[in-house]
């Protein structure tokens, strides 16, 4: 890790995030929809007695630079939480006009033929006070308001997670986006057709994402998503799949979420290469590996 990382995150910082970590974060608590950042090494000791799989982390850590993990509550929806979760710390850390541009989507897919009833209104005031904190208090501040947002707002998470359910949807319904993204993707059309239900069965709370919306959420949020597939049997090797926006040119710029995958479940990866620059990241490797600081 870069001595300079930890440059911008002072020492009261460090000593609340510290404090927010343990007094939020309850690891006892099977219901929390997330878990705090912890260290990846922490993953690997947890799995000490199955080498092949601590070896699949360490291929991955490796070729990823991946450094951070955050576990996600597996209730049927862990892809979706774990996306939007992912998708939000990153628009925050940013610190420009992103989550607006966000909160400002959600609005405009939230017009209802009376125009009286704002069926995301819960999340979209949500984060239009997080963007507030963003702009009055700071990014690092915003982050762990939005944390506690996600622990204890149990209408926020399931409404968001069904906003981006009924968007896939909405994709799903536009033939003409369909066709255009299966010249890009052969698969995508056929995994719908494929399956007559498959309208919903995406609308169902409580069945996660398999093949359609792995393909549809980058498209829908505009950023790249990339599954690290790990299995704890022998003989099954570390591998990962890119799900990128179909109709946008490679940008630079654009957002990579890392997910873990272990049979039936999405976990959150950060790594130190996909931009996350920002005090939280940060201030969370000082905490948790103190000696790579030490000048």
């Amino acid at each position: 890790l870069p001595q300079t990382a930890a440059a911008t995150v002072n020492e009261d910082s460090l000593k609340w995030l510290d404090h927010h970590q343990k007094a939020c974060f309850n690891a006892d608590d099977v219901y929390q929809n997330i878990r705090r950042r912890r260290d990846i090494l922490d993953f690997q000791k947890e799995n000490q007695f199955n080498p092949q799989l601590c070896e699949k982390v360490q291929e991955m850590i490796e070729n990823w630079k991946v450094a951070l993990w955050r576990q996600v509550r597996g209730d049927g929806n862990c892809y979706y939480r774990a996306v939007y979760v992912g998708y939000i710390e990153t628009l925050i850390a940013r610190n420009d006009e992103s989550l607006p541009k966000f909160i400002r989507f959600i609005k405009d897919q939230s017009i209802t033929k009376d125009d009286e009833y704002d069926p995301n209104e819960t999340i979209r005031k949500s984060l239009e006070q997080i963007n507030n904190t963003r702009v009055e208090e700071g990014p690092l501040q915003a982050m762990m308001e939005f944390e506690m947002l996600v622990l204890r707002n149990t209408a926020f998470d399931q409404q968001l997670i069904y906003f981006l359910r009924q968007e896939v949807v909405k994709f799903a319904d536009d033939e003409d986006r369909v066709n255009q993204a299966h010249q890009s993707s052969m698969l995508l059309k056929d995994l719908l057709i494929g399956s007559p239900n498959a309208k919903g069965q995406i609308l169902t709370m409580g069945r996660d994402a398999e093949g359609f919306e792995l393909y549809v959420i980058p498209c829908i949020l505009g950023c790249k998503i990339r599954i690290h597939y790990l299995d704890r049997k022998a003989g099954v090797r570390y591998w990962f799949d890119e799900f990128s926006p179909l109709f946008e040119e490679e940008n630079s710029s654009i957002i990579t979420l890392n997910l873990l995958y272990l049979p039936g479940h999405y976990d959150l990866l950060y790594d130190t290469i996909s931009g996350h620059s920002d005090a939280y990241f940060q201030g969370l490797l000082r905490l948790l590996r103190p000696s790579s600081f030490q000048a």
